[in-house]
C-alpha cells in the first residue's frame, strides 16, 4: 500500500519544519520523492542563513510563490572529533541581510539568534 502523494507531501513538509535539511534528504531517497520534493514549493521555504549560498538560492528557487521563513543563526560544524561554532560578525550578517532583504515581500518570518 502506498500514500497518495498529496499526503506524502505533506508529511514531508511537516518534517521540514522541524529538519531543514530534511527537503534535501527526501530529494535523495528515489526519482519519485524527489520529484515530488521538487514540485513541493512550501517544503522549501525554510531557508537558514549560513555559509551554503547555492544551498539558499536553490531553496529560494524551488519555494517559488511561497513565503518564507528566513533563519539566521549560527550552525555548529562537526569535524570528526572537534565540533566548531562559527561567528557571525557584524559585516557576515549584513552580507547575509542584503541578500534576504529584496524577498521582504515574501517573508513569512524572520528569525535571528546570537549566542552570548
Amino acid at each position: 500500500m502506498s500514500l497518495p502523494a498529496e499526503l506524502l507531501a505533506h508529511v514531508f513538509v511537516l518534517g521540514s519544519e522541524d529538519d531543514f535539511m530534511l527537503p534535501l534528504a527526501v530529494s535523495h531517497v528515489c526519482r519519485a520523492w524527489r520529484a515530488l520534493a521538487l514540485h513541493t514549493p512550501a517544503l522549501w521555504r525554510r531557508v537558514v542563513l549560513d555559509g551554503r549560498l547555492h544551498m539558499w538560492q536553490q531553496r529560494i528557487l524551488r519555494a517559488k510563490a511561497c513565503t518564507l521563513d528566513i533563519q539566521l543563526a549560527p550552525h555548529p560544524q562537526d569535524f570528526g572529533d572537534v565540533v566548531v561554532m562559527p561567528i557571525l560578525d557584524a559585516y557576515t550578517v549584513m552580507q547575509y541581510l542584503s541578500i534576504v532583504t529584496p524577498l521582504i515581500p515574501r517573508w513569512r518570518s524572520l528569525d535571528i539568534r546570537f549566542d552570548a
